[in-house]
């Protein structure tokens, strides 16, 4: 019977120790795999902010445009009806941008749109 037993707890163990290696393996790889998504998700990151930033210059550019021309013609209707719709315009194009560059937490890349447009 001592044979037996030997046999069995060296069967039980080479079992559990073939299990941790499994184990562990399986660990290591979702671990390898977590980083890559990671790196991933930073890459994207970092091109989202530029790309935002590059489209918010022009669009900010635009605004003091319109803010200069408005204090330029402040009494022309028509002046003022046509930089209403640019404006217009502009606040849709930041916020379909805005929405396109917002991280999962809500918070923008490259500050909040209030401040854009409060300039």
């Amino acid at each position: 019977m001592s044979k037996l037993r030997r046999n069995y707890q060296s069967l039980v163990h080479n079992v559990r120790h073939l299990w941790s290696r499994i184990t562990s393996q399986n660990n290591d790889r979702d671990a390898e795999q977590q980083l890559e998504r990671r790196h991933e998700l930073l890459v994207l990151q970092s091109v989202t902010a530029g790309l935002e930033h590059d489209f918010q210059t022009p669009l900010l550019s635009m605004k003091t445009e319109i803010a200069i021309l408005r204090r330029r013609y402040p009494h022309d209707e028509r002046v003022l009806r046509s930089l209403a719709r640019l404006d217009n315009d502009l606040q849709r194009m930041s916020s379909v941008l805005s929405l396109k560059c917002a991280d999962k937490t809500g918070r923008h890349s490259q500050g909040s749109r209030q401040q854009f447009w409060s300039i």
